[in-house]
């Protein structure tokens, strides 16, 4: 993670597949559906990122996949189209994700920012803290995490075809 403000995030991501052409992406891009409706697609394999490396393995069943990498609080990333035959190891490469993403949306912008606005000084478990909104994991919500936001303000969610 970058900016991490000398914390070590140890978790990293969820990697999920779905069978390609189970979800629109193009439509969560343009905010035509909400990001929450990919949670009623089947997941075909998910795999949580190993803790101390952040690398994973995934074994699936050949097919055409799309892999969704995803934290709360940050921007997920998709590969779509990935074609998957028997023996096949495929490697996506290193990715990170980027933080400002509270709303769990597409894209980081004023919900936001208004969200972590609302939640500034809250700390672990007094009622008011919202984990997706620290963005550092350091217990606490902090000019911090506005500056994440305010640095990544408008990117949105990438969705790369495979090769």
């Amino acid at each position: 993670m970058l900016n991490n403000y000398g914390h070590i995030v140890k978790y990293i991501a969820d990697i999920k597949a779905y069978n390609t052409g189970e979800y629109d992406w193009d439509a969560m891009l343009e905010g035509e559906i909400e990001f929450e409706e990919i949670d009623d697609v089947e997941i075909k394999r998910s795999v949580v990122t190993n803790e101390d490396d952040g690398s994973y393995t995934m074994y699936i069943l050949p097919g055409t996949y799309d892999v969704l990498m995803e934290r709360l609080g940050f921007l997920p990333e998709a590969v779509i189209n990935i074609t998957v035959n028997e023996s096949d190891v495929i490697n996506l490469g290193n990715r990170i994700l980027t933080e400002g993403n509270s709303a769990r949306d597409a894209v980081i912008s004023g919900l936001d920012l208004v969200r972590v606005t609302d939640t500034l000084d809250a700390i672990e478990d007094d009622g008011v803290y919202l984990p997706q909104c620290d963005f550092g994991q350091k217990g606490f919500i902090s000019g911090y995490d506005l500056v994440s936001i305010t640095n990544n303000f408008d990117q949105i969610m990438n969705v790369e075809k495979y090769m």
